[in-house]
This record gives structure tokens, C-alpha cells and sequence, in this order.
């Protein structure tokens, strides 16, 4: 992708690994992690693993019956945050 144009996981073309992969980041989230290895640079990595956690992190919450509107919009930002960072680093939107 060039410049700053930013595509949406929809309207990508990916390859097997990329679709395997999102199936994967899928898995983990809703609690049946697949066994996966990653393989990029530092920063690439550290973006996913943090968005990923972030993500996790918020659906727990959500399905916290003792969670609160503050614990809950918390955990909401730390993932807006993470997201940011994966969108930056790999200039497509985090499709969790």
C-alpha cells in the first residue's frame, strides 16, 4: 500500500497466510488460541501482540458482570491505542 492510503481487511487481497492468520488472531481472541508463530521485525510484532492483548483484554471486560463503565471505557482506550500503533506500523486497519 503506498502513502497514506489505508485499506480495510475487506477490501485487501490476502494470501493464505494473511487470511490463516487473521483466522488465528480470531481464535485467540474468543479464547481458543491456535498455535501460531510470527515472524517480522520488532516493531511489527510488538504491534500485533499489543493489540492483541488490548483486544483480549477489552472483550474480558465486557463479559465482566463486575466490570464498570470506567473499567470498561479503560480498557476500551488501551485498545484504541494498540490498534493505533498496528495501523500505523502496518497501514491497514486491525480487523478485531
Amino acid at each position: 500500500m503506498s502513502g497514506n492510503t489505508k485499506q480495510s481487511l475487506n477490501e485487501m487481497q490476502l494470501n493464505l497466510t494473511g487470511k490463516l492468520f487473521f483466522a488465528a488472531l480470531g481464535a485467540s481472541l474468543v479464547g481458543r488460541p491456535a498455535k501460531t508463530k510470527i515472524r517480522g521485525t520488532k516493531e511489527q510484532i510488538g504491534a500485533v501482540t499489543e493489540a492483541l492483548t488490548a483486544s483480549r483484554n477489552f472483550q474480558n471486560e465486557l463479559n465482566n458482570p463486575e466490570a464498570s463503565i470506567d473499567s470498561v471505557m479503560g480498557k476500551l482506550n488501551l485498545k484504541h491505542m494498540a490498534v493505533v500503533e498496528f495501523e500505523r506500523v502496518f497501514g491497514i486497519s486491525w480487523p478485531l
